[in-house]
């Protein structure tokens, strides 16, 4: 395992951003230990956003609903609106 610095972080998320192939951004749990956080999938793929926020990951679902409906479905322009 590498440390990374903070001023080398937006590289370093940008090359996992670039070669992404994994389409899931759920949380993985096995008995209660987490095999693998969550992404927004708002935040990951909006190129808008610096790379280091792309890449904040969640340990917890609720948290992570909590931002995606903060921060982006009551952003949303629904076709029967």
């Amino acid at each position: 395992m590498e440390w990374i610095s903070a001023d080398k972080w937006p590289d370093h998320c940008r090359t996992h951003l670039q070669s992404w192939t994994i389409r899931h951004c759920e949380i993985v749990t096995y008995r209660y230990t987490v095999i693998r956080p969550g992404y927004c999938p708002f935040c990951l793929w909006d190129e808008k956003i610096p790379k280091g926020h792309r890449m904040q990951y969640w340990i917890r679902t609720d948290v992570m609903r909590q931002h995606m409906e903060r921060e982006h479905i009551s952003c949303v322009q629904l076709p029967y609106n």
